[in-house]
Order: structure tokens, then sequence, then C-alpha cells
């Protein structure tokens, strides 16, 4: 599991201890620390505001730009075809060190330039969590002055502590105990919000839930009326990205949050695909499914399946299929909470070599009432971030 420092420093205050001392009190505590690394790495990087942008005198592909950096005003010359006047960028300055170089004053065909706009490439961040647009060029920053810290700007300082789970410690894949853990350690307040009983809302709806196996302890299931689709808030993008997880959309983040908060995966399907509002769990069946990740999978005697009436919609534990998936239009949602058993799902998910964040959680003892608390927190999130 991946520990955001920033996401756990949202459940207990934790700015004034050192990582080192806090990969130390994990350690102590069952957790086994394996490293710790950063989302981005460059020294004395600053954000840049461009005040002007010209073609060089020697290069249709390079720019020379006058960039201030809050205390001055630098020029630069940049290779990257986005950049332009206006623009918000990431600023190494002189003496700057980044993952492959240090920053020094040069001449480039003959123009002197002072600086380097960077990309997240030059930063060092994983390609997995670049958009296409990143990738082609410089980085665009939506906030920050000049001068002020870019990596703060750019959501990327953070740092990641990499551990795994002694067996007797399942619940550490929960960051509200990991949060549990360091506040009794070092004696702090918890910040956790109250969302208990936010699910408690609305009025019955046609939705019917049940299971054809005894492998499943709780099956639960909500409806969502009316969602919007849309770009999710910046901690929780920034939350996921520390965590290992791409940010989709609002909606697939506040899936993705909850599991990582509560230790319980949970399952969204679009309210307009799943028309018959019925969720079973069956174990009877030998098919063929396409899963989110559009690869085919052989389903086996055994393997739980979610089905939505004669219609798998998803691999039970381990992952949706694509054919309920959310998508920009997505108006409503059917939410899906449960509990299967850990060994069946251990065993499929090996089968199948699917291990995934969920099958990774269901495959362990899981606490009984996380499902009431994932329900209730995704109701939560979703009345305040997707109307």
């Amino acid at each position: 599991m991946l520990i955001s420092r920033k996401l756990l420093n949202r459940y207990v205050d934790i700015k004034d201890i050192d990582t080192d001392t806090l990969t130390t009190a994990l350690t102590d505590a069952g957790l086994e620390v394996e490293g710790v690394s950063h989302l981005a790495y460059g020294t004395d990087l600053v954000v840049g505001h461009v005040l002007e942008c010209e073609k060089h005198p020697d290069s249709d592909n390079l720019s020379v730009c006058k960039v201030d950096i809050g205390k001055s005003v630098e020029q630069i010359v940049c290779g990257a075809a986005n950049v332009a006047k206006d623009q918000k960028v990431v600023v190494a300055q002189v003496g700057s060190v980044l993952p492959d170089l240090t920053i020094k004053p040069t001449k480039i065909r003959g123009v002197e330039s002072n600086g380097m706009i960077c990309s997240l490439n030059e930063l060092g961040v994983a390609e997995k969590y670049m958009s296409e647009e990143d990738k082609e060029g410089i980085v665009v920053l939506k906030q920050g002055n000049p001068g002020d810290d870019a990596l703060s700007a750019l959501g990327f300082d953070d740092e990641i502590i990499d551990v795994s789970q002694t067996p007797n410690r399942s619940d550490f894949l929960a960051m509200h105990a990991v949060a549990h853990e360091v506040s009794a350690i070092f004696e702090r307040k918890l910040q956790i919000e109250d969302f208990e009983g936010a699910s408690n809302v609305g009025s019955k709806t046609k939705l019917t839930v049940n299971s054809d196996t005894d492998k499943v302890k709780q099956f639960l299931g909500k409806v969502i009326g009316k969602v919007t689709i849309k770009e999710s808030p910046q901690w929780i993008k920034q939350a996921l990205i520390g965590s290992g997880i791409n940010s989709i959309n609002n909606v697939v983040d506040i899936s993705n949050l909850v599991m990582l908060e509560t230790g319980q995966p949970l399952h969204f399907y679009d309210i307009d695909f799943l028309e018959k509002q019925t969720l079973s769990v069956r174990d009877d069946l030998e098919t063929t499914v396409v899963a989110l990740d559009n690869k085919e999978y052989e389903i086996q005697k055994g393997d739980m399946l979610i089905m939505n009436e004669d219609l798998p919609v998803g691999i039970a534990g381990i992952m949706g299929l694509g054919n309920s998936m959310i998508h920009d239009e997505t108006r409503g949602l059917i939410m899906e909470v449960a509990s299967f058993d850990m060994v069946r799902v251990r065993k499929t998910a090996s089968r199948l070599g699917l291990s995934t964040e969920s099958s990774q959680r269901f495959s362990k003892p899981m606490d009984d009432l996380a499902p009431i608390k994932a329900m209730d927190r995704a109701v939560d999130l979703l009345v305040r971030y997707a109307d």
C-alpha cells in the first residue's frame, strides 16, 4: 500500500513530524516500510509567469521567453511546442537539481538562457499520471503566483511511503485505520470528518439485491438518482495520485477514495444500463466476460459474478465489467457494497492473474462494519462533489 503524507495529514496533523520519525513509528506499529519516494523531484522550483514568448532567431523549434519568477525576470530558451505568453509554468532556476540534470546558465544557439521551463517528465513524474497534453510539452499550471513553490502549486509536493502489511494488520489497508494508529502513537487529535448515517436519506426505490451463493456475507445497494460527471476537486486528485491511482472523474474518483479511506471496495454502475434495478451474486456459471481493462476472462464455476438478471456486470471483489461503467453522460448511479468470502476472491484473482486494489483488500480479513461506513462516506462525498 502507498501512504500519501498529504492524505494522511488530512486525518491527523503530522506536518511537524519528519518522514524518518513517521516511518520508524509505523514499522514499530506493525507495518513493513519498503521505502519512501516523491511524486516529483527538483530543488529550487518556482512558479513562473511567461511575460513574452518569441521565436528563436536561429531556430524554428525554439522559443525565447521572458519569465517572471518573483524575485527577477529571466530569459529562458524553451523547446516545447506548447509554451506561450501569459502561461504559469514550472521553472527550474539556475542551480536547481532535477532527477537527470543540474541547471546552469547556458547559451542555446547564441541566445542566453538562465533556467528551464519544465515538463512533468523532467520532474521525474511517472507517465501514468500524465495526460496526453502533459506528455507533449511543458506543464501549464492552473494556480500559483511568480516565485511560489512550484511543486505545491502543481499538487505534487508529496512524499509516498511504500508499505507492505503483515498478515495480522490487514486493517492498515484503510487510511482511516493508519490515521487512528498515528493519532495514538503521537497523541494527536483525529481529524476524520463525521459521515455516519449519511446514506440514510432518500425514499424507497425498486432496487433489489440478493445472493445465490453463501460466499457473500453482506450485499448492499443504493440508488443515486442524479449526479453530475465533472473533474474532481484538487485534493481528491492529489490523494489518488499519491496512492498510485489515476484520477478519472469525480464519481469514479470518489469510489476509489472511499476504498482508500475505509479499506472497503465499492462499485458504481450506470443507472441507465441497469434499467431493471436488480443485482445478485452467482457462482455457478461458466462464461467469458470483458472487464474494465478491456481484457477477456474465462469464468469458471466457483467464481463469483455480480449479475443484472442474466447479464454479468462484475467479477465479484475483483473488477467491474465494461458494459456498465461510468462515462461522461452518466446521469445517475446504482451503488453496490458487499462483503465477499476472502478465500474465494483470492483464488479467483490468482487464477485470472488479476491483482487489483479491490482484490488485495477482499483477499484479507475485513471489518464487518466497513460496508456501512463505505456507503455512508460515498453518499457524503457524492452529495458534496457530484451534485
